[in-house]
């Protein structure tokens, strides 16, 4: 979806960009539901993505649920996008008005090198109290993702324990 039509929501809000993303999930999911004599909640999952716009160096964030986006540069490793609260369930494409607790914004790549879309699994492991650990953080400002693929396998998770990395260093 983002390949496709996310050009168009560069000049959105974060609140429009929450609103079409989900409002295009939601669509196919029930269509697929539809498809399948299922419910739209069969198909419940959170989302993260990212969209690097390299003529205008800008990022395109959505992240709803409890995955996270991390950025690396030359100020360090920063969050871009936070799990959503998850005390009463974790928020979810399916959940009413998910759009409103979503994450959705446009940013600048100034200073930074790196964006890391981590699962809820993966970034539970990188953090240690309210930082990264500090062999994350160097696999982290190292860029080396091959070491980090091999530090969380390490780590035993019992969930889902993945990242998509985007060096912006390169482009």
């Amino acid at each position: 979806m983002l390949l496709d039509k996310g050009a168009g929501l560069f000049d959105f809000s974060g609140r429009q960009i929450a609103e079409v993303t989900l409002s295009h999930i939601l669509y196919h999911l029930e269509r697929l539901a539809d498809k399948s004599g299922g419910t739209v909640e069969d198909y419940s999952s959170t989302i993260s993505g990212v969209l690097f716009d390299r003529w205008e160096d800008r990022l395109l964030l959505v992240n709803v649920g409890d995955g996270m986006i991390l950025a690396q540069g030359s100020c360090g490793s920063r969050i871009l996008a936070m799990p959503c609260e998850s005390s009463e369930g974790c928020c979810v494409t399916t959940t009413r008005n998910a759009c409103v607790v979503a994450t959705a914004k446009v940013m600048t790549v100034d200073g930074l090198d790196s964006v890391l879309i981590c699962s809820d699994g993966a970034w539970r492991h990188l953090f240690e109290g309210t930082g990264l650990g500090p062999e994350a953080a160097a696999l982290l400002s190292g860029e080396d993702w091959c070491g980090l693929a091999a530090y969380l396998d390490g780590q035993n998770c019992q969930d889902d324990c993945s990242f998509i990395a985007l060096s912006l260093k390169q482009m």
